[in-house]
């Protein structure tokens, strides 16, 4: 399993498959980490304070560029319910 570090926290990286099987949903659009790394540390700050269960996806590059995209999902609640 991949690893991306968020926050100075390593976390696991799933596929869109593994992560619905999850329960999770999309919650983001596509970010390149590289450049827009600062808006995902603001968006998991966020997530995190909230105590939102959530995961970071790969997804395809929609620029089709060949650079690695992530996306946060969370889980939705009305699994839980």
């Amino acid at each position: 399993m991949r690893k991306l570090s968020i926050l100075g926290i390593e976390r696991d990286v799933h596929s869109p498959l593994k992560a619905r099987q999850l329960g999770y949903k999309p919650f983001t659009y596509a970010y390149e980490p590289n450049t827009e790394a600062w808006m995902i540390d603001r968006l998991a700050a966020d997530l995190d304070r909230a105590r939102t269960d959530w995961v970071i996806v790969y997804v395809p590059d929609p620029h089709a560029k060949s650079h690695d995209y992530i996306e946060i999902w969370k889980r939705s609640y009305s699994k839980h319910v």
